[in-house]
């Protein structure tokens, strides 16, 4: 039956049929029975009838609310309801079928015992209000949905956090600090309930950076998107943002925005923005203004510019290059390209040959790969402070991605040819310039066998870069 009818359908065929048998018996026992016993034992039969056409409907009753509200209420929301609310509910259609009984079956007046039971239920109703409250807005919340396990949301006042778990009392939330915040569903209901997570994973954030006034706006909003556009998690589509607000009386105002995809690494993420902010700002000599600075605007501080970061800077900052002296450091720095790309060019190509690395000055760039005939794939972003292609200029492999310039950027170039006589004139830094790849090597690796415990070959890797380095400048 269940595979041609629903289960609903059959139910109320079942009732029918069973309310139906019970008419027919009650008419086939009465009449079987109408010259064979007494009127006194006859009356005692029909009485008990009387009894069973309050208890059944009763009983069919709170079948069909199992059936058809409480069970279709856990499909939906997934949750158990609690047998204190199918008691209560049954218990007051069980009292309901009495008290018809004693009116209707026993001719009885019910006034004094519906005024007891109303007191109790006043009573009972006053004890365990708070708890009825909360359990009945629970089912609320489980019905609507304004939140789910897993989701991040912001409670009324109470602390924003992760919903870790959602009763029929209570909805428990673990925010950032790892505390546990137990709020009663009877205030949740009738709080506001702002959901980060849900239906959109997407949410805009932003915050406000501040300048000093002396600097061109459209230089600082260009270098604040530079900075969200290579900070890992901010999402390319939607793009960020860096507008100019206004002036406040004491500093330049600019607004950076922008979009994540998961709302717990939002700190995190802010964070390495700032970090981002402050890199690609003082690679341009320029540092946010803080509101003590309004003495010196007063006073004057005499002439400014913009002192961008030199190129013995970036060399110094380079692990790579630790292995040479100070002179040799001082040479290659006197050496470097500043190389201006404007914005979609591409600085290298993925396959193509390769004899040089670029350290990023200005801008930000996109990793790009390629994944299929016409496919590519932006797989990262780096902005100011960071560098590429230094495989290729120590070994002379094609490049493994394409660099694409995402804005205007600056970078210097240091080619094969620059370092040529540096290596010549210090042949020891190809061992440590080997041991050093090898590091860097052994540290992403690791990243990505983490959990296969893989186990990587140091001296032969060391001697695989030792040898690339020493073939390729042609070194004996």
């Amino acid at each position: 039956m269940n595979r041609f009818i629903s289960p609903k359908i059959a139910w109320l065929l079942q009732a029918t049929f069973a309310t139906l048998f019970v008419i027919s018996a009650e008419g086939a026992l009465l009449h079987w029975l109408v010259n064979k016993v007494s009127v006194n034992f006859l009356n005692l039969i029909i009485l008990g009838f009387d009894l069973v056409w309050w208890a059944l409907p009763a009983y069919l009753l709170n079948l069909a609310i199992e059936r058809f509200f409480w069970i279709s209420i856990e499909s939906r929301t997934g949750q158990i309801i609690p047998n204190i609310i199918r008691n209560f509910v049954a218990s007051i259609i069980y009292i309901l079928a009495v008290f018809g009984i004693i009116a209707f079956v026993f001719n009885q007046q019910i006034t004094g015992l519906l005024a007891t039971s109303g007191m109790i239920a006043m009573i009972i109703g006053l004890a365990i209000q708070v708890n009825i409250s909360n359990i009945f807005s629970g089912i609320a919340i489980n019905l609507e949905q304004p939140f789910r396990i897993g989701d991040w949301v912001k409670v009324g006042e109470f602390q924003e956090g992760k919903v870790t778990n959602i009763t029929w009392r209570s909805t428990t939330i673990l925010d950032r600090n790892n505390v546990t915040i137990c709020i009663p569903n009877s205030t949740a209901a009738e709080s506001s309930i702002k959901n980060f997570t849900y239906p959109e994973k997407n949410v805009e954030l932003w915050f406000e950076v501040f300048i000093d006034p002396r600097y061109r706006s459209t230089r600082i909003s260009k270098l604040l998107l530079d900075a969200a556009l290579s900070t890992p998690g901010v999402l390319a589509t939607p793009a960020p943002y860096a507008k100019y607000k206004g002036m406040s009386d004491w500093a330049s105002v600019y607004i950076v925005g922008y979009v994540i995809d998961d709302y717990g690494k939002k700190s995190v993420i802010k964070n390495a923005l700032w970090s981002r902010i402050e890199i690609h700002l003082g690679r341009a000599g320029i540092t946010p203004a803080l509101q003590r600075l309004k003495v010196n605007f007063v006073e004057g501080d005499g002439g400014y510019s913009e002192k961008e970061v030199s190129a013995l800077d970036l060399i110094n900052e380079i692990e790579i290059f630790n292995p040479f002296s100070v002179e040799s450091k001082k040479i290659l720095s006197d050496s470097m390209k500043r190389i201006f790309f404007p914005m979609g060019q591409n600085v290298v190509t993925q396959g193509e040959s390769g004899d040089s690395m670029f350290c990023i000055v200005e801008g930000t760039v996109g990793v790009v790969i390629n994944i299929g005939p016409g496919k590519t794939l932006e797989v990262a972003r780096l902005g100011a402070g960071t560098f590429f292609g230094e495989m290729a200029l120590l070994t002379g492999e094609p490049r493994t991605a394409s660099i694409v310039a995402v804005s205007d950027i600056y970078v210097y170039e240091i080619t094969k040819d620059d370092l040529v006589p540096l290596i010549n004139k210090q042949p020891e830094v190809s061992m440590l310039i080997s041991k050093i790849l090898t590091e860097r090597q052994i540290a992403t690796e690791s990243k990505k066998t983490t959990a296969t415990k893989v186990k990587i070959d140091e001296k032969g890797l060391m001697s695989q870069f030792f040898n690339k380095i020493q073939n390729f400048f042609g070194s004996k």
